[in-house]
């Protein structure tokens, strides 16, 4: 929704949708991974997101993907800041191009997946 290769205005709506189907949906007990570009770090819209999801009490996920992009310093750096920026939510640094965080993310949505499969379900 941030980084969309789209007029503001269908990043508007695209945003719009995600928030009823987070908010409104008849959907419960699920996970929300949000992806942020770690170079780019943390922006304006991750904030509100994030701020929406805690409000809402909706267990999200944050990935730093593209770590592959930044040099140790700064990869360490940036990583630093989205974690104090986003504690106590688990971030995830991640590249999909040297496969580097796979596991912990894939780890972190199975732990959740059988979370929800032994809560009851809500009406």
């Amino acid at each position: 929704y941030g980084y969309a290769k789209r007029s503001r205005e269908a990043r508007d709506t695209l945003e719009k949708m995600m928030l009823w189907y987070l908010l409104y949906s008849e959907v419960k007990n699920r996970t929300v991974v949000l992806i942020i570009d770690a170079k780019v770090g943390v922006t304006a819209y991750d904030q509100e997101m994030t701020k929406r999801l805690w409000e809402e009490h909706i267990d999200h996920i944050i990935v730093a993907n593209k770590v592959d992009n930044l040099g140790r310093g700064q990869r360490d750096k940036q990583l630093t800041l989205i974690r104090n920026t986003y504690e106590p939510t688990d971030v995830v640094a991640y590249s999909s191009k040297e496969e580097f965080g796979r596991n912990e993310l894939m780890k972190k949505i199975l732990s959740r997946l059988q979370l929800t499969a032994l809560q009851p379900q809500q009406k």
